[in-house]
């Protein structure tokens, strides 16, 4: 009876081993498994480090961007600004330059004698006549 209780403990004590040889098997494979899980969780973690990365280089690059927009748009508008100024200047220039020609038609230089007839008088060569009257009057300057 005690060689039978120690054959059955020795049979129970193999069976045992078997089961914890399983046991460390599947204990090694699920340690295998779990590597493998944190090296891929450590390579999404470096991909979410590179996307957050690109994304806060890609919002300066907008930034610099939009600032640069900014810095057009007021270039534009100063060039607009300045091109109305300009037009504003050109008739402003039109019409002092019509009003110089419709004064200076009023005068006459006259140099000779037979220029004088044009005027109305022949006092002297080299005098400036007011001319243009409908009166056949034409005072001298």
């Amino acid at each position: 009876m005690i060689q039978h209780e120690i054959g059955r403990s020795a049979e129970g004590m193999k069976s045992g081993n078997a089961v914890v040889a399983r046991g460390v098997r599947v204990t090694d494979e699920a340690k295998a498994i779990i590597d493998e899980i944190s090296k891929a969780s450590d390579r999404g973690l470096e991909r979410v480090n590179e996307i957050v990365v690109a994304a806060q280089q890609q919002a300066t690059s907008q930034e610099e961007v939009s600032a640069g927009m900014v810095q057009i748009t007021d270039v534009t508008r100063d060039f607009e600004d300045g091109s109305k100024e300009i037009q504003m200047m050109a008739r402003n220039l039109a019409s002092l330059s019509e009003e110089m020609r419709s004064t200076a038609s009023w005068f006459q230089y006259t140099n000779s004698a037979s220029s004088a007839v044009l005027t109305g008088k022949a006092e002297s060569e080299g005098q400036l006549y007011l001319g243009g009257n409908d009166d056949g009057v034409n005072p001298t300057v």
